[in-house]
């Protein structure tokens, strides 16, 4: 399994997609998967707590962290698990379901655009309002129980240059906030940092070459 993550307009799914069509072309079984999932088996309580303290999903504006009083809230150590265990726990049974089910039957490699590191950031530190070290503590007290990737890579790019590629989603503030955790978080991980400026065909090469180099054939 080799994940990618990064914040929005990083060029992460291109980036996926590319090193699939490349592996299949090189006759290495390989599929791209999506590594984080809109709420399935908890969706009750996900909505609840949803409605209640984060942002309206259906607003038609730049997604910004949560206001104070929801913040507040968030910190409420009660609320706080049960939010940030649903969550998890939601992730952790589409993963086996998507991702570790699936390849028990067939060897293959798993390409997961976004993955655990991707769902603590977005789903429960921006709205719960989680510093860099509490951050990097819920990662790795969840790789615990969830599968753990072959390699991961953090594809970084400036946080303008991604906010002129997708402006819809959050702001620049935002952007800048996340892509410092992605990169300090991402490194105490183990993750490989790549430069997401470069063309897509560096990139692919890039990735490509590392792979090979850890005995991926």
């Amino acid at each position: 399994m080799i994940c990618f993550s990064g914040i929005d307009g990083s060029g992460k799914t291109t980036l996926c997609k590319n090193v699939v069509n490349e592996l299949k072309c090189s006759k290495i079984p390989s599929r791209y998967v999506y590594g984080r999932f809109l709420p399935v088996f908890v969706a009750p309580l996900f909505k609840i707590v949803s409605m209640l303290m984060l942002p309206n999903k259906n607003q038609q504006r730049p997604i910004e962290p949560a206001p104070e009083s929801r913040k507040r809230l968030l910190r409420n150590p009660v609320v706080f698990r049960l939010f940030m265990v649903g969550i998890l726990l939601d992730q952790l049974l589409r993963i086996i379901l998507k991702i570790s089910l699936p390849s028990i039957f067939q060897k293959e490699v798993v390409i997961c655009d976004r993955y655990l590191l991707d769902t603590i950031v977005l789903d429960v530190a921006l709205p719960c309002d989680l510093n860099d070290s509490e951050v990097l503590e819920l990662v790795n007290q969840s790789q615990r129980i969830f599968p753990r990737p072959d390699v991961s890579f953090v594809v970084n790019v400036p946080p303008l240059i991604a906010y002129q590629r997708k402006r819809d989603i959050h702001s620049l503030e935002v952007l800048e906030r996340l892509s410092n955790t992605y990169l300090k978080v991402g490194k105490r991980l183990g993750a490989i940092v790549i430069d997401g400026t470069f063309g897509p065909a560096e990139l692919k090469h890039l990735v490509l070459t590392k792979l090979r180099s850890i005995g991926l054939e």
